[in-house]
């Protein structure tokens, strides 16, 4: 029963948290490595400033002190809320009888562990870890929004059955 002292979270606040945190810890990350250590962030294997000028992005997020650890410290903030917009899904999949249910999951908790590799473990200490898992993580992201688009077209064939509403059925995603 909700009360006056109840904060209700919707999807879209959970989800609008999560991209604010994820875009803050790219942006200072990235404005730290070039306002501290411009030369060295975008220096590569084989050319260095002025021929490169541009940083890449495991340097710039993840070989030097204090932008690793502020981006590492930001993207922990942000897996909490990736983790509620998964339950949140999870939930509202349950609700409605989603196909795909339990799979979804799976791979949405498998893509959390897999940007966590290679997030916590750079390119410039463990190479190929990083790089594998990266590879991984975008391949389960493609399956992951394959099942997320199959639950979402099960939730719209029933709700059109039943004759629900489908703007009350977007307001209720997490669109």
């Amino acid at each position: 029963m909700l009360n006056s002292d109840s904060i209700i979270v919707t999807g879209p606040t959970v989800n609008k948290l999560h991209f604010a945190t994820v875009i803050t810890a790219f942006s200072l990350s990235l404005f730290l490595a070039c306002y501290l250590h411009y030369t060295k962030v975008v220096k590569n294997a084989y050319f260095g400033y002025p021929v490169e000028w541009i940083p890449s992005v495991s340097a710039a997020i993840g070989d030097r002190f204090p932008e690793r650890n502020i981006f590492q410290l930001l993207m922990a903030l942000a897996a909490i809320f990736r983790m509620a917009l998964l339950v949140m899904s999870t939930q509202q999949h349950k609700m409605y009888n989603a196909r795909h249910q339990k799979s979804t999951f799976w791979f949405g908790f498998a893509r959390m562990w897999l940007a966590g590799f290679w997030i916590y473990c750079p390119s410039g200490e463990w190479n190929n870890f990083h790089d594998l898992s990266m590879i991984v993580y975008l391949i389960f992201t493609v399956i992951y929004h394959q099942l997320l688009i199959a639950a979402k077209r099960s939730i719209d064939k029933r709700a059109a059955n039943s004759g629900k509403s489908r703007l009350l059925l977007r307001l209720l995603l997490l669109d």
